[in-house]
């Protein structure tokens, strides 16, 4: 690889390094995890509830991820509805089922979806761009990039010598930079091929609607008519809010009998094992909270799957005129929502409108939250914000400010609300706060306490089809751009159902997307992208996104009708990023004006954070980090011993996200005091800024696999045999120096290490045995002796006994078992041995032991074959 490739890396990995500090989230940026499965509490098909229907409901799922996915769709108790081999969905597509396509002519219920990868490599075709030695850049969603092959046609692009990779949050980059004379790169503007095997588990991304309306069923799953009478809906829930909780615990903010409303709750049980799921609801008027005991308390032990309806009205005979809040515990993951119905006005028209919410976890960070879309006066809307505290044991001191789309302040409100109790605010139409139009909102706990605020607003004023309208949406978190050096890792917002009014049959159902940022210092920036079901752009977004600049506080509204270039009848999904800044919140309405009284439902943009893709860095690798030499002592003819040591090989391996990095020098350096130092005079191992200097240092370059070897040679080292040090460091920009700061090194050690057997013996000077040898006294006393070295060295000493002359010997005493080896750790100057010799007969000839000593590599206290012979000694009883 050429320098200039290194040079790039390197100043690749020095920015990374410089801004990884800086990779924190905004306050209030906390953001669910979406994971591969979304939950959706009821979902009706025919039902009767709360005085009006029958309701009927379909199910939307989007692709968030760019590649291509299966989804298998399952009833609550885990009855698999779609086909063993699940559903392909192309990237960014979105699907939808009608209620009667799932549950078929039984009743609806909750149902729950899984997502999952196509097994074998990710495939994406990529257009080369148009500067030479330029890169290229694919979204791979939550896929961690583990290895990548490029190929065009019958050509297969080599990594390191063509191109190299890294991974960027969600982002691959394809550089063509090195530039070498072989050097290959497809030509500009033409397409090539890049298929990514993904090194974690991945789980891709989804979200999903329920719409419902009633009386009749809705059109192709999505679309409704002057035949249905009120329209609702919902997203779906993340896992994070039903199965991954530390405590099952929900609330809804509004529940209410008054003024014509009734609330009929949805609670289904996800449970997958077997057994009932304990169920408890407690209701607390609004103003009062548990500080007043609970108005009501409801319990019932669910089955698998199974569905309670709560029909607070016309089931529980709940007294009109409440309104308050609801608290569910469960020891179970379950979901649940909230249909707030009024069939009737006490006070004639409008009728039959409806709003949904589904309950918000009670655990988390939920002490500031968001609502992107706020109506005051805005032809005939208005909007009433109800604000539950969700702590059980005080009070909440909670701050609503209102800001209009220029992100100014216009109008600010401050509540007080008891322990699990619940206040609200109303804007209506002779309430000016300012913004006589449409606005946004920050709710916020002062005093830190958990928080939950259903937005809703009602149009009661109008003409014709236009008035009784009603929808709202539980107040949210959002998504930010997690900074990330030169470019932004964003995050995602998701609408998986965006419809456009005017198609074949004059369908006149109409979306509309209000993005809010809620950062009070800094503006964001954020990128839509518009798909139809297929998973293919659509104008106006066929090349290019719709950019939108966001003023600190301040907001923007995407409304299909004036985009002309989209197709009209355009049913599909939205795709946002969040490029810069933020956190940034949005909600989606969804209206037609042709349902004869309630034609709007609104949907929480489904938030996914930045993806948290550890940044490519270089690694380097040395084997082994320390390693101890046993050298072999030799006697020459007059006795003088000196030691013969084997050759050391230290191997470096340097990679560079995880793909081997070639032709970078490694520096390996002696340090000063090791035994094969030369003259380098660089401070000593505490000093790690080195320069090499001496005659016994090397650099070498890596090759290939990003290896490259250094030998340190055995020589003949008399009897001064220690410790070595060496520096590994790769010389990332080629000074000669390693920079610590900068480059990676490693400080391995070496022990070189001799041992010798000695023998100390006889006591009684030489000639004779002792007196009552054959019994327990020590007869030879043999010493393993050692050259100076920090390090221990395990050994085994066997015995063996010499013929035609033998004595029978062993390391314990005469009395003892016979013991015919040893083991110890030798790490001091001399460690000492005792030879007995038992069975002793005096016949006038010598009697001989031979004691060998063996390197015991593997540590187990026992000779293995193969490990080396390192000294013998024979042990002579003279008997002369």
């Amino acid at each position: 690889m050429g320098k200039r490739l290194i040079s790039l890396l390197t100043a690749l990995a020095l920015a990374v390094s410089a801004f990884a500090s800086l990779a924190v989230a905004p306050a209030g940026a906390v953001v669910e995890d979406l994971g591969n499965e979304i939950y959706f509490p009821f979902l009706p098909n025919g039902e009767e509830y709360g005085n009006m229907g029958p309701w009927y409901g379909s199910l939307t799922i989007q692709n968030i991820e760019p590649f291509r996915i299966v989804v298998d769709i399952y009833k609550a108790d885990g009855t698999r509805i779609t086909p063993s081999s699940g559903v392909n969905f192309q990237p960014h597509a979105s699907k939808s089922w009608s209620a009667a396509q799932l549950f078929g002519d039984k009743s609806g219920g909750g149902v729950y979806a899984v997502a999952r990868t196509i097994n074998g490599p990710i495939v994406f075709t990529v257009t080369r761009g148009a500067t030479p030695n330029g890169s290229d850049d694919i979204d791979v969603g939550s896929c961690t990039v583990a290895s990548v092959t490029v190929t065009q046609g019958a050509t297969t692009f080599q990594s390191l010598e063509d191109y190299f990779w890294f991974q960027t949050g969600s982002i691959l980059t394809i550089s063509w930079a090195p530039a070498g004379p072989l050097a290959d790169e497809p030509g500009p503007a033409s397409t090539y091929t890049v298929s990514v095997t993904c090194g974690n588990a991945v789980h891709p991304r989804i979200g999903g609607v329920v719409k419902e309306a009633s009386p009749a069923d809705l059109h192709d799953a999505v679309w409704t008519s002057k035949a249905h009478e009120s329209v609702t809906g919902y997203t779906s829930l993340p896992a994070s809010d039903v199965v991954l909780l530390p405590a099952w615990s929900w609330s809804f903010p509004i529940v209410q009998t008054n003024n014509g409303w009734n609330t009929v709750l949805f609670i289904t049980n996800f449970n997958p094992g077997p057994g009932n799921c304990s169920v408890n609801v407690d209701l607390y008027a609004a103003t009062e909270g548990s500080s007043h005991g609970s108005d009501g308390h409801f319990s019932k032990l669910l089955g698998v799957g199974e569905t309670w309806q709560i029909d607070l009205v016309h089931e529980y005979n709940w007294p009109t005129g409440w309104v308050g809040t609801a608290f569910v515990t469960a020891d179970c993951p379950i979901g649940a929502t909230a249909e707030r119905l009024k069939p009737t006005q006490p006070w004639g028209t409008p009728v039959n409108m409806a709003i949904t919410n589904v309950a918000q976890p009670t655990v988390g960070n939920w002490f500031e939250v968001y609502a992107p879309l706020v109506y005051q006066a805005y032809n005939g809307w208005n909007t009433g914000i109800s604000v539950a505290n969700l702590d059980p044991s005080a009070n909440n001191e909670v701050d609503i400010t209102f800001y209009n789309k220029d992100g100014s302040i216009v109008f600010a409100d401050s509540l007080s609300i008891e322990p699990r109790g619940m206040e609200y605010i109303y804007l209506p139409a002779n309430t000016d706060i300012g913004t006589n139009s449409l606005a946004q909102a920050v709710i916020r706990s002062t005093n830190g306490r958990n928080l939950a605020a259903a937005v809703d607003y009602v149009k009661y004023t109008g003409a014709d089809r236009d008035v009784g309208q009603a929808s709202g949406y539980l107040a949210q978190q959002g998504t930010f751009a997690q900074v990330n050096g030169p470019e932004d890792i964003p995050g995602t917002l998701s609408v998986a159902l965006f419809q456009k009014q005017h198609g074949l049959t004059q369908q006149n159902d109409n979306s509309g997307i209000a993005i809010f940022n809620a950062n009070r210092n800094s503006g964001a920036r954020v990128e839509a992208w518009f798909y139809d079901g297929a998973g293919f752009l659509v104008a106006p977004t066929l090349s290019t996104p719709i950019v939108i600049d966001l003023q600190p506080k301040g907001g923007a509204i995407l409304y299909a009708p004036w985009y002309s270039e989209m197709p009209n009848g355009f049913r599909g999904s939205v795709l946002m990023q969040v490029v810069q800044g933020g956190p940034v919140a949005c909600v989606s309405n969804n209206v037609n004006y042709d349902v004869q009284y309630d034609g709007s439902a609104t949907y929480n943009c489904f938030l996914t954070p930045p993806i948290d893709v550890p940044a490519p860095t270089y690694n380097l690798a040395v084997d082994p980090m320390s390693a101890v030499n046993v050298c072999e002592p030799v006697r020459d003819q007059n006795g003088n011993l000196t030691f013969d040591c084997p050759d050391h090989t230290i191997t470096a391996t340097l990679t560079f996200g995880g793909e081997p990095v070639e032709g970078t020098n490694i520096l390996f350096e002696i340090l000063d005091g090791s035994l094969h130092d030369g003259a380098d005079v660089d401070g000593g191992p505490a000093d790690l800024t080195f320069q090499l200097s001496g005659d016994d240092d090397a650099i070498e370059a890596t090759d290939a696999d990003g290896q490259a070897q250094f030998i340190i040679e055995g020589t003949d080292t008399g009897t001064d045999t220690h410790h070595d040090d060496v520096l590994v460091c790769a010389d990332l920009n080629d000074n000669g120096v390693c920079d610590k700061a900068t480059e990676p090194y490693a400080v391995v050690s070496k022990d070189w290490v001799g041992l010798t057997l000695a023998q100390t013996f006889p006591a009684n000077n030489g000639n004779a045995p002792e007196t009552g040898v054959g019994n327990t006294i020590r007869d030879w006393t043999v010493a393993v002796n050692r050259t100076v070295s920090a390090a221990s060295v395990p050994v085994v000493l066997v015995l063996n006994e010499a013929t035609p002359n033998p004595v029978d010997a062993s390391f314990a005493p005469c009395n003892q078992p016979d013991q015919n080896s040893t083991d110890a750790t030798v790490n001091a100057a001399s460690t000492p041995f005792d030879v007995y010799a038992c069975d002793y007969n005096d016949d006038g000839t010598d009697d001989t032991v031979v004691v060998e000593l063996y390197w015991d590599q593997n540590g187990n206290g026992v000779h293995d074959a193969g490990e080396p012979l390192i000294d013998s000694l024979t042990l002579t009883l003279s008997e002369s």
